[in-house]
């Protein structure tokens, strides 16, 4: 089980209400949209969206469930996630324990929700910062090594 914990910022559930009032997207989720959140941590935003259908009253049956999505690389959040979520019938095959950067760049979701980690490379874990490396200059984060030293190190991971 990967523990790394790289960045982690918990969405406060009055954040995440927010956010789903605010560009709509429980309507959106409703009528099919898919949803996707790439750091789900122990899924605040997601379990936020299901619970705001609940509270509307709609039953959990009734539920697209099946349209949520997420990533979790820290394996003790990811297993949180799987025990908080297991009355609300989502699809464990939609929620993986991975790293987001390196799972294959074909995912298509119509929304993506989420809360990035919140992190500079110079603060990374030494054995997670020779992993990201290549991803600063794969996404054009910054154009030689050098750039990863002084002030380019306070590029953040989100």
């Amino acid at each position: 089980m990967h523990t790394l914990s790289i960045g982690a910022v918990f969405t406060p559930s009055k954040w995440a209400n927010f956010a789903i009032e605010k560009f709509n997207l429980l309507e959106k989720w409703l009528n099919g949209a898919t949803v996707f959140d790439p750091t789900m941590g122990e899924g605040s935003l997601l379990i936020a969206l299901v619970e705001s259908a609940l509270q509307q009253g709609h039953l959990i049956e009734n539920l697209p469930t099946q349209n949520l999505y997420g990533v979790e690389m820290n394996g003790q959040y990811y297993q949180n996630f799987l025990e908080k979520v297991d009355k609300y019938r989502l699809a464990p095959v939609n929620f993986v324990n991975a790293d987001i950067f390196f799972l294959p760049n074909n995912l298509r979701f119509d929304i993506v929700f989420g809360n990035p980690p919140w992190q500079t490379f110079a603060n990374l874990p030494e054995s997670y910062k020779e992993i990201a490396k290549p991803l600063y200059f794969k996404y054009d984060l910054v154009g030689k090594a050098q750039d990863l030293l002084l002030g380019g190190s306070r590029i953040d991971i989100c």
